[in-house]
């Protein structure tokens, strides 16, 4: 799980008994992760780790990446005061590029990459994408908040293609 956090997605899987490596490039994340693996008694599922220490090739790499935020919009309107500076859409963008440049070479062959950010910004979602040849799309969808009666959110998965 690239882009853990404090670990939603991690001990979820966790808790259903998948083994889970976990990173994120904020410490202050990785340390709440910790403590919740903890209280959830699934520490012995879960490894905080560097990337550089991370098993060569997994099945499933998740990205829930950095981004703006603006597909909370429905459920916290005060995110519209800090929507970000040009400047910063594009520090927002660089930071998911080398986020997945990271994440797509732990991907095998036939496994899964997933990109997901809470944004409706075209930029921060159809833009990214898997670093390398051999990617196949296998789906990508956007909710939206006046149409599917939730936050805004985008996934976008794709296959490395076997060789």
């Amino acid at each position: 799980d690239f882009c853990a956090g404090s670990g939603g997605k991690a001990l979820a899987l966790a808790a259903g008994g998948v083994a889970v490596e976990c990173w994120d490039p904020r410490p202050g994340p990785l340390r709440e992760l910790r403590k919740r693996a903890a209280r959830a008694r699934v520490h012995d599922l879960l490894q905080i780790c560097h990337p550089d220490q991370m098993r060569p090739t997994v099945g499933l790499v998740v990205v829930d990446a950095p981004c703006s935020n603006l597909g909370l919009l429905w459920r916290n309107p005060t995110v519209r005061w800090s929507l970000p500076a040009k400047a910063d859409e594009l520090t927002v963008l660089a930071k998911q590029r080398e986020v997945m440049e990271a994440a797509s070479a732990f991907v095998k062959p036939g496994g899964i990459l997933a990109y997901a950010t809470c944004s409706v910004l075209s930029a921060e979602n159809w833009s990214v994408r898997p670093i390398g040849m051999g990617w196949e799309d296998v789906e990508a969808r956007t909710l939206w908040p006046h149409e599917d009666r939730c936050d805004g959110f985008f996934w976008r998965i794709w296959r490395r293609v076997r060789r």
